[in-house]
């Protein structure tokens, strides 16, 4: 133990003594000017009754926007024809890597559009061409105009030119049924990426630079996610401060300085590291094996190797889906998917899916394997699912999904039994040399939309990426004629909490509590998220709402299930636990390239009727349990089947 300490406070004053040569640094655009924006423009009628969402700061929740359905032409063979032409007064000078283009559109009936630049000195258009996927308000665009290219030569790039004109082009889908195009902005402007300085507690400390966070952070640490549907809670975190994606950056640069810093990292980590008692883990033990690793490998070795050992190390000892390191480069032998698909049904591995008829004669859907290259299963599984993370069904689910993928010149031999014959054991060698096709119901759809049963409104969310309430919203006046909604979230892990958040707020008729956040500094103080209801778009309680979720649903989606269910706002149905994995993650990338994610940087997240659930998860309030192959998503959804059966009873 002696031995330990000693090596500990060493390298800690090893620490002290270089870290103050690091910056925590976050690039932010910084809008230099704004040079037309529609909105802005006295010669454009504006039209009422639009609810165009707010996104960033370069806009706010729009009630009006700008119809341009003028048609200017004739339809052209493609369907296509000119909306609107603007003369610019003053003219735009294009500034390369500066002159960026923000549109917020809403379209009706259009299958694509056009936005075009006229540039005054060469007397050529340039285009950019955007698809519509569905009707409805359409996610954002943000977009350096760098790459537009002339429409008849992708070579001639718009790079430092004067443009005089805007026009549209839109490809409407059915020319016999009206159409709609409204912008809620387009906005022409110059902007230039700046390196901020992240400010937090945490990395001041790693850094060297204690103290600067009291002028930034309240004293409790708690932060206000900038949207004008949130209310306000008591203290502010000021997130302007801060950013989820961050470098850090070195003076005089080396391998060892680098190293050094990584084990500083580490060793803070362990010291503030929020869930312990959750993921039931010995801090000394964590510290004391780290200080080994430390003596191991010297500073002066590959940080490539180095943070490979810290990887293996982190997965070991904590388990957070949320907390790992991967090394600066990958190795080069790259993985391709296998064309069999194995799933877990009543605790044995069976074949899910052929995507290679090559085989169909040898195996069938629910034959159960027994070997992989004449290694039982189950002594496989239990070695590769150490190297995994998340809750054990995730663990598990996660190795046999991946269990077959190889390199493109390997093979492997399956041991199986098949549903007919399973007393004896058949063998089948799998190459992975021939490419397949994976069918279509094997992708599910993001944002897939339909109506099941003509009264039960479906709709489907892979992830949280930011535009998910968008493509929600779309729909409102659907569901509104449903009798029932299903809100399908398997395998989503997360992402925007906003997502989540604006939903939510669609559904409830009073201020209501979405999470409660621990403080930083007082684990005694607490306070709570609470949300605005909707005005604009209320779904009301006579429709019944069931959320369908999985082991690998996770963090920002499970913050939604939770937040749904405390409200009584829906029925939470499944056939495992979620993957608990709640708390907020940061991503830090190292001049090496190594990428390190951490989740100690915000206020632990819990829900009143469950507490915290990292590692725990949600469990079903209704379980469905899987009899067979024929129950899974592609084939009956037995799942889904169970959500329509008791919406329509």
């Amino acid at each position: 133990m002696t031995k330990l300490l000693v090596i500990f406070v060493f390298c800690f004053l090893q620490f002290s003594e270089i870290n103050a040569q690091w910056k925590a640094v976050y690039k932010q655009d910084s809008i230099l000017n704004i040079m037309y924006s529609i909105k802005q423009d006295s010669n454009i009628k504006k039209d009422s009754g639009l609810f165009f969402v707010y996104y960033s700061d370069l806009d706010s929740s729009l009630t009006t926007g700008c119809r341009i359905t003028s048609k200017l032409s004739d339809f052209h063979k493609d369907n296509s024809l000119i909306l609107w032409i603007k003369r610019l007064n003053p003219r735009i000078m294009n500034i390369k890597n500066s002159t960026f283009l923000y549109q917020k559109v809403y379209t009706k009936n259009v299958k694509s559009y056009n936005i075009l630049f006229h540039t005054y000195l060469n007397n050529k258009w340039y285009s950019k061409d955007f698809l519509i996927t569905e009707d409805g308000y359409q996610p954002p665009q943000n977009e350096l105009v760098n790459d537009w290219f002339y429409e008849e030569s992708a070579k001639d790039s718009l790079l430092f030119s004067i443009i005089d004109s805007i026009k549209i082009d839109a490809t409407i889908s059915n020319i016999h049924e009206p159409f709609d195009f409204i912008f809620g902005e387009l906005l022409i402007g110059n902007r230039k990426q700046i390196n901020k300085e992240c400010i937090h507690p945490f990395l001041d400390k790693v850094l060297g630079t204690e103290g600067r966070s009291d002028t930034i952070l309240t004293k409790n640490c708690f932060y206000t996610p900038n949207n004008n549907i949130l209310l306000s809670t008591e203290e502010t975190y000021k997130l302007e401060k801060f950013s989820n994606y961050f470098d850090l950056v070195c003076k005089d640069y080396n391998v060892s300085k680098e190293n050094r810093l990584i084990k500083s990292f580490i060793f803070n980590l362990i010291d503030v590291y929020p869930f312990y008692s959750e993921r039931r883990i010995n801090k000394s033990h964590i510290r004391n094996e780290f200080s080994k690793l430390c003596v191991k490998y010297q500073d002066t070795c590959s940080t490539k190797t180095f943070t490979k050992a810290i990887a293996t190390f982190l997965i070991q000892e904590f388990n957070d889906g949320h907390l790992f390191i991967e090394p600066p480069s990958r190795d080069n032998d790259e993985l391709v998917n296998s064309p069999v698909r194995l799933f877990e049904i009543n605790g044995k591995v069976v074949v899910a899916a052929i995507f290679d008829s090559t085989y169909c004669k040898k195996l069938h859907l629910g034959d159960e394997i027994v070997s992989v290259n004449n290694i039982p299963i189950e002594t496989l599984i239990d070695s590769l699912s150490k190297s995994k993370i998340g809750i054990t069904e995730r663990k598990r689910s996660s190795t046999i999904t991946s269990l077959l993928n190889r390199a493109k010149q390997d093979s492997c031999i399956l041991g199986y039994k098949s549903r007919k014959e399973f007393k004896k054991t058949s063998y089948v060698t799998l190459f992975y040399n021939k490419k397949f096709r994976v069918p279509e119901n094997f992708k599910p759809k993001h944002c897939d939309f339909k109506i099941l049963n003509e009264s039960i409104a479906y709709f489907r969310a892979n992830r949280m990426d930011g535009n998910v309430f968008l493509r929600f919203r779309n729909h409102y006046n659907e569901i509104l004629k449903c009798k029932g909604l299903i809100i399908d979230l398997r395998g989503n892990p997360g992402g925007s909490s906003s997502d989540g958040m604006q939903i939510f707020s669609m559904f409830i008729d009073k201020p209501s509590v979405y999470h409660h956040a621990m403080s930083l500094i007082d684990s005694s103080k607490f306070e709570s998220l609470v949300l605005n209801p909707n005005c604009n778009f209320r779904i009301p309680a006579s429709i019944k709402v069931v959320i369908i979720g999985d082991e690998n649903t996770a963090c920002a989606s499970e913050d939604f299930i939770q937040a749904m269910r405390n409200c009584s706002k829906a029925i939470f149905m499944g056939s495992s636990r979620t993957c608990g994995a709640l708390q907020s993650r940061f991503g830090i990338t190292f001049p090496s390239g190594a990428y390190f994610s951490i989740d100690c940087l915000t206020p632990k997240i819990y829900h009143s009727n469950v507490g915290i659930i990292e590692n725990k998860g949600l469990s079903p309030d209704i379980w469905i349990t899987r009899g067979s192959v024929f129950d899974l998503i592609p084939y009956n959804d037995k799942l889904l089947k169970a959500c329509k059966g008791l919406l329509l009873n």
